[in-house]
């Protein structure tokens, strides 16, 4: 953290102390950039101490942010995080006001603006704001995509305006590093950190006009971002998916207690069954959930033990039984079922 930034963020020690406790428990230091970077927007604004905020304040700063989205200078999930950010840091001053000597008249005034951005998110189709440090670490193999991220999360960007940057629209000047986005009147603010990745990107990039160019050397599209947003939040899904079940899994199972036979035939299966029956499995699935919508997922999942049953059947000549049959009827049953619901909700 640079000295302006101090002096800007911290007025006073009180405000140095409770900083240092705030962002020390964040995993990932974006999350800490981030928030310090909204805070500084904040007090700069208001030109007094966190500690002196007052509903005022918080007013005016919420309208001037709505502003900024009705005239498309910044995007609503962007507002939404800002809030978000400045909220957290309030609440936690507010819920440690007596270890900290705060004046007991202190509130956090942005609470009650909550309501309104939870709307934006849901009318911006935006990531969750508690997920985009796991979406980060997911991107971070492929550094294009990483900087594409963390562009729509801290600056604000629309896919649109991405895909149109060229470098030259970086100016660095003697307060700070600013961008020139075609079609805005005013250039936009880039937090140090956030052009650090950026200067990083610029330095194993190939030449070429734009910022961003797909293997071809030219511009993205916007359906590029769109479609690498649902692959890595699907890549997070699956993530997050195969370590908690393997958690489970592990506590039932007890691996430790089994002692195969490792050798090459091992390995490679061990490998065909991550790699094809796992990941590549679930990678699909998710991509088709979102392709075709959660109950038609569903629908078409009740498929599987009769589709399982047949092959089974048919290629592994596995003894067809009565039950196989009461289950076939108890699917079909349930398909039926959940798509009469479809016809009456259409109707």
């Amino acid at each position: 953290m640079d000295n302006k930034n101090n002096k800007n963020l911290f007025f006073d020690p009180e405000m140095q102390s409770i900083w240092k406790h705030f962002v020390s428990h964040f995993r990932n230091k974006n999350s800490a950039a981030s928030y310090q970077s909204d805070t500084i927007e904040f007090l700069e604004f208001t030109e007094k101490s966190f500690l002196e905020t007052t509903a005022s304040d918080v007013e005016n700063y919420y309208a001037i942010q709505q502003k900024k989205i009705n005239e498309k200078e910044l995007q609503p999930s962007t507002v939404a995080k800002k809030i978000r950010e400045l909220n957290s840091l309030s609440a936690y001053i507010e819920e440690n006001k007596e270890y900290y000597h705060i004046k007991d008249n202190y509130q956090n005034h942005f609470a009650a603006y909550l309501p309104h951005i939870e709307k934006m998110s849901k009318f911006a189709h935006s990531v969750p704001i508690e997920d985009i440090d796991k979406l980060l670490i997911a991107a971070q193999p492929d550094y294009m995509v990483y900087c594409i991220i963390t562009l729509l999360y801290r600056i604000g960007l629309s896919s649109t305006e991405i895909v149109e940057l060229m470098p030259e629209h970086f100016t660095i000047y003697d307060n700070g590093v600013y961008l020139r986005i075609p079609k805005r009147r005013e250039t936009c603010f880039v937090p140090e950190d956030v052009y650090k990745i950026i200067e990083k990107y610029l330095s194993q990039r190939i030449e070429n006009k734009y910022l961003f160019y797909n293997s071809r050397g030219t511009k993205l599209n916007t359906m590029y971002i769109s479609r690498m947003m649902k692959k890595y939040t699907t890549l997070l899904t699956i993530g997050w998916g195969m370590f908690i079940g393997g958690l489970a899994l592990t506590v039932l199972r007890q691996p430790w207690k089994i002692h195969p036979v490792v050798d090459g035939e091992t390995i490679l299966a061990l490998v065909v069954i991550i790699l094809l029956g796992t990941i590549l499995a679930f990678y699909c699935y998710l991509t088709g959930v979102q392709m075709v919508g959660a109950t038609n997922a569903s629908m078409l999942s009740c498929v599987e033990p009769v589709a399982a049953t047949v092959i089974s059947v048919l290629w592994l000549k596995v003894e067809f039984q009565m039950i196989d049959l009461i289950g076939f009827v108890f699917v079909l049953s349930t398909v039926f079922i959940v798509s009469l619901n479809q016809k009456k909700k259409r109707g």
